[in-house]
């Protein structure tokens, strides 16, 4: 189990003073990252070596937001690693170990240059997999459907990350930015899956759709083909 203490600060918030769930999965790629190069398969084992992880999907649930100044600890660990599929679940907690956030992911090893996923990475090696008493189950598959179209937004230099495609975190900000400040004066955000099925690119344009509902379902296509899908749970603002 790795964890890091984090101070969330002004630019981590929203206009209620509630860490933003962009930054939530900020957080969580941050112990991942810091955690697999202690784990030694970081940057050194991967990129520089023309191999890079890929989130394919992830679950997070929300049960009570930490605000401004609140000091939490964001907890990581692997879990069992199936063939070429790296689970990794996270927690937040509070300064008193109550659970505020939860999170569950896979991942995968890809070929920078074919971007074919590496069947068998880091052969040889043995990882163990950990287990906590607050994983959530691991992300579902989310099933194709046709949503009303809501936006195209163009992919900036400052959505893309080390490995030169859109961050995972910036995904996030175009699913939530379907709704606007009233629908969240309303509600809050309580759960959110999301597949990630091919890398968006600097300067490609991603179409949006959106269904309109309460719950709401978030689809990104570019080029006419599905970048990602997501699926999001709001309850009433507390």
């Amino acid at each position: 189990m790795y964890k890091e203490k984090v101070l969330v600060t002004s630019i981590d918030v929203d206009n209620h003073l509630n860490l933003k769930v962009s930054s939530i999965f900020k957080f969580m790629q941050m112990v991942s990252t810091n955690h697999s190069e202690i784990l030694n398969i970081g940057k050194k084992d991967t990129i520089d070596h023309g191999v890079c992880w890929v989130l394919v999907k992830m679950q997070v649930n929300i049960y009570k937001y930490p605000k401004m100044n609140d000091e939490i600890v964001v907890t990581t660990h692997p879990g069992e690693v199936n063939r070429f599929l790296f689970p990794r679940f996270y927690q937040i907690y509070d300064r008193k170990g109550n659970l505020l956030i939860a999170g569950s992911s896979v991942w995968v090893l890809v070929d920078m240059t074919t971007r074919h996923v590496i069947v068998k990475p880091f052969e040889g090696r043995v990882f163990k997999g950990e287990s906590s008493k607050d994983d959530i189950p691991l992300p579902e598959r989310i099933e194709f459907k046709d949503l009303p179209k809501f936006e195209d937004r163009k992919v900036r230099y400052c959505n893309i990350d080390l490995n030169g495609h859109m961050n995972n975190v910036s995904y996030i900000d175009f699913i939530i930015d379907t709704k606007n400040k009233e629908f969240y004066d309303e509600f809050q955000v309580e759960s959110i899956l999301i597949n990630y099925d091919k890398e968006i690119n600097e300067g490609q344009t991603v179409s949006i759709f959106e269904d309109g509902k309460e719950d709401f379902e978030v689809r990104g296509e570019v080029e006419g083909k599905t970048s990602f899908t997501a699926q999001v749970g709001v309850r009433k603002r507390d």
